[in-house]
């Protein structure tokens, strides 16, 4: 039932920001996060046919987590927490990898259909990708849930 990057966002966050905590409140009607989900296909569906695809998901997340924080202001921070640790991990993997193949990123990838753009010799659209991921699935599992992170009152 916990969501894996959700588990992994929440751990991240515990770790930076050690004097907030848990607390459970309502959980939102159902079918909010269904909606999110629906807007998040059908956007998906409606915009690959005029771009690639990495820039069709990478909106429809950013959109996905626009809606998020609109409904939950509390999930900013924890969100920005996930979304820029998660380029910072797949910026670690993907130098680990083109350590190993320098040429991969060239053999692979199709850069005439995206931005061309390499940072790092891995191209700006992973990072787009990468943060617009984390930061909406980081913190799905607290907004589905309605978990929300308060302070810790000192004793």
């Amino acid at each position: 039932e916990d969501g894996y990057i959700s588990k992994f966002g929440n751990t991240l966050y515990k770790m930076f920001f050690k004097s907030m905590k848990e607390k459970k409140t309502e959980t939102p009607h159902p079918l909010v996060f269904f909606s999110l989900l629906l807007i998040a296909s059908i956007g998906m569906g409606a915009l690959t046919p005029f771009m690639n695809s990495i820039y069709a998901a990478s909106i429809m997340f950013l959109i996905t987590w626009l809606i998020m924080i609109i409904l939950r202001k509390d999930l900013i921070i924890p969100s920005l927490a996930v979304g820029f640790s998660s380029v910072a991990f797949m910026t670690i993997g993907y130098t680990a990898v083109l350590m190993r193949y320098p040429n991969l990123v060239q053999d692979w990838w199709e850069l005439n259909n995206i931005s061309g753009v390499l940072i790092l010799n891995i191209p700006l659209e992973e990072y787009l990708w990468f943060l617009a991921a984390g930061l909406a699935f980081g913190t799905l599992y607290e907004f589905w849930k309605g978990i929300r992170f308060t302070p810790i009152e000192s004793k």
